[in-house]
């Protein structure tokens, strides 16, 4: 064989073997890349949530409307941390995990009264946390407008929490 084409072959197996592996160097690049940045968008992204303090008294807290209703159990869980009554408004301070989405709570009446010394109605307090699965304690105060009772004396209030331990506070409306 002549030793010029055997050079030429030999040159042409060198070629073809950078040529390979230059691809699988190439190939096993890409493909680390793609496994960091699948890596990269799997870890949990801290949570960035704005809370807004309102200091100025003279704004208005939105005041909810007690809904009434067949009662039904509260769907997600919360804790009722304290109960006001000033005049015809009741607060009710809960706290509930959450922070990634809306949460609503509803003051459920049936419409009845219960007969005693003094007249008494059932309310119970019902959370929907929308699916919400964050984690940050949450803490703020429910409004709620008393006026639907259109009682001309006193009131017991029983207020049920999610656990439906019993909460009473008296409504005086003089």
């Amino acid at each position: 064989m002549n030793p010029v084409r055997r050079n030429q072959k030999g040159i042409a197996g060198i070629i073809t073997i950078v040529i390979v592996v230059v691809l699988i160097g190439l190939v096993v690049y890409f493909i680390s890349q793609n496994t960091q940045t699948k890596k990269a968008s799997n870890r949990p992204r801290p949570v960035t949530t704005q809370a807004s303090v309102n200091n100025d008294k003279s704004l208005e807290p939105e005041l909810k409307q007690i809904t009434i209703q067949q009662i039904t159990e509260s769907k997600d869980t919360y804790s009722l941390n304290d109960i006001k009554v000033e005049g015809d408004h009741l607060t009710l301070n809960v706290s509930y995990g959450g922070g990634c989405k809306q949460h609503f709570f509803d003051l459920a009446w049936n419409s009845g009264f219960l007969e005693s010394a003094i007249l008494q109605v059932d309310l119970h307090l019902i959370h929907d946390a929308s699916g919400d699965r964050c984690e940050a304690m949450i803490t703020e105060d429910l409004w709620f407008d008393l006026k639907v009772f259109g009682a001309k004396e006193s009131l017991i209030l029983n207020i049920y929490d999610f656990g439906r331990e019993r909460h009473r506070v008296s409504y005086n409306n003089e």
